[in-house]
């Protein structure tokens, strides 16, 4: 994936490049070695150990990665690490992923720069991450002659075709003095005149699965039945939940909402911030573009769900220049998420199995459409994602609390409430309507009700009529999650 040159080739060139300069000629310009794929994954110490470290080192340990360095015998505050240069084959738009631990509230920082014609770009803000802090893409003006940045995806300007890529990390450290770490990053480019081979189509002895017939096992989340607040925006985290939860990290569509949630261009779908929630619980995860469904037969024969990008009509009658998808859940949609668990034909027919979030409630959400419809409406852009180690139990990162009644009550709408404060460690938590996110609670694990925050800083329950243990989850803006338990709500 990355330009490599052997002992031999670089003392030929060197020798040539003084033969030439002793004749008055400039030296011959370095030839390039694109990387055969469209997408570069880079994730262990091999990877990263050509790229200039301030700050930082490569950490050997496990897969490898990039932490924040010592000083002195004590950890450094910050520290950069940039990548060596990456040459592809030309492309017009530029995806990038990072997977990092950030403990605490340590942030990675991440720019990419371009090249264009020997020129490279300015470095562009893809944007901050923590895994608990309240971090976004950039909302400045990132542009200049070579190529302009969106949320989470760079654009080559005017036609122009990039054909190298190189990024730049910065690690804080948290208040206690810990380091994030990153584990990956992936870059995966688009050409609009001419498709570059994937993963897939380059790994030639990889075996065919154009004729898989394969349907994995997905629970289903309906994101139209979640919090009414944020339903219809929430179809990116939903998908992502229903993949994480396949992997055995049983997060809530609110949880995965939030916690992926782009707090400068108020978005739940930035691609980056999805996969790079789901590569805070230790999973692999990035975002690529793709050619053809076989791309996404490859990840269904190695068991992983997809989750993928799409447009679509449901049927000829709907108005709209959009795809026809025939038994899909609404009407039409310029652009959603979903979750592409499997293959069957029936009757001749191909088939793509999926788990669509935008059903009314979860028993629709398993879909069938046909492939080549299917095929149509894609946005050939994907998650992948995967667990390295099988035998790993992760559990959704929820800070116990608990609800203690203040003794004071008032008249609701529906009846007598009672005032609640939420306290975390003996310290109360803010739970007013600018922290507060989602507050909601269940009595069967199942199905949820939702309480709006206020302005107090309290809580104000009603009478629930059914009597038993109430579980609650309070997700906040930076990314936490307070849950308590509450029995017998009498309010």
């Amino acid at each position: 994936m990355w330009k490599k040159w052997g002992k031999e080739i670089v003392a030929i060139l060197l020798t040539a490049g003084v033969i030439i300069c002793a004749s008055g000629c400039s030296p011959a310009p370095t030839q390039k070695r694109p990387a055969q794929a469209n997408t570069v994954l880079q994730t262990t110490a091999a990877d990263f150990k050509n790229g200039k470290a301030n700050g930082t080192v490569v950490d050997n340990s496990g897969d490898g990665g990039i932490r924040i360095a010592e000083s002195s015998g004590s950890l450094r505050e910050s520290g950069t690490y940039e990548s060596e240069e990456i040459d592809m084959q030309p492309f017009h738009r530029l995806l990038l992923s990072c997977n990092a631990d950030t403990p605490g509230d340590s942030l990675v920082k991440v720019e990419v720069q371009v090249e264009w014609e020997n020129k490279w770009s300015e470095w562009f803000l893809w944007g901050e991450w923590g895994s608990l802090a309240k971090t976004g893409s950039s909302l400045g003006n990132e542009q200049d002659e070579i190529a302009e940045m969106s949320e989470d995806v760079l654009q080559m300007k005017d036609q122009k075709t990039g054909d190298a890529v190189r990024y730049r990390l910065t690690l804080s450290c948290n208040t206690a003095g810990k380091s994030p770490e990153v584990r990956t990053v992936a870059l995966s480019v688009q050409n609009d005149q001419k498709a570059i081979q994937t993963m897939y189509q380059v790994a030639g002895t990889k075996k065919d699965n154009s004729s898989i017939e394969k349907v994995l096992n997905v629970d289903a989340y309906s994101q139209m039945t979640r919090d009414p607040k944020i339903a219809v925006d929430i179809c990116s985290p939903t998908s992502l939940a229903m993949v994480m939860n396949y992997y055995g990290i049983p997060v809530l569509p609110e949880e995965a909402a939030w916690g992926s949630y782009d707090n400068s261009a108020l978005l739940f779908g930035n691609w980056a911030y999805n996969c790079a929630y789901a590569g805070s619980y230790g999973l692999v995860a990035y975002s690529a573009y793709i050619n053809s469904l076989d791309d996404i037969k490859d990840q269904i024969a190695q068991d992983r769900p997809v989750v993928v990008s799409v447009r679509y009509k449901k049927d000829e009658s709907i108005s709209g220049d959009l795809p026809v998808l025939h038994g899909a859940p609404i009407d039409k949609t310029e652009g959603h998420l979903l979750v592409v668990r499997g293959f069957r034909n029936k009757n001749g027919k191909e088939y793509v199995v999926a788990n669509d979030p935008a059903a009314s409630d979860d028993n629709g959400v398993s879909v069938e459409y046909l492939a080549d419809e299917f095929e149509k409406a894609s946005f050939h852009v994907i998650y992948v994602i995967y667990k390295e180690r099988s035998d790993e139990k992760i559990v959704p990162r929820r800070i116990q609390a608990q609800l203690v009644p203040t003794g004071k009550t008032r008249q609701g709408l529906d009846g007598l409430e009672a005032e609640y404060m939420l306290s975390s460690n003996g310290k109360s938590v803010d739970v007013s309507r600018n922290q507060a996110k989602t507050i909601m609670y269940t009595l069967d694990q199942k199905n949820y009700q939702y309480l709006t925050a206020n302005s107090g800083k309290t809580l104000w329950l009603k009478k629930e009529k059914n009597s038993g243990e109430y579980s609650f989850l309070v997700i906040m803006a930076d990314r936490k999650v307070y849950a308590a338990q509450l029995s017998h709500m009498t309010g």
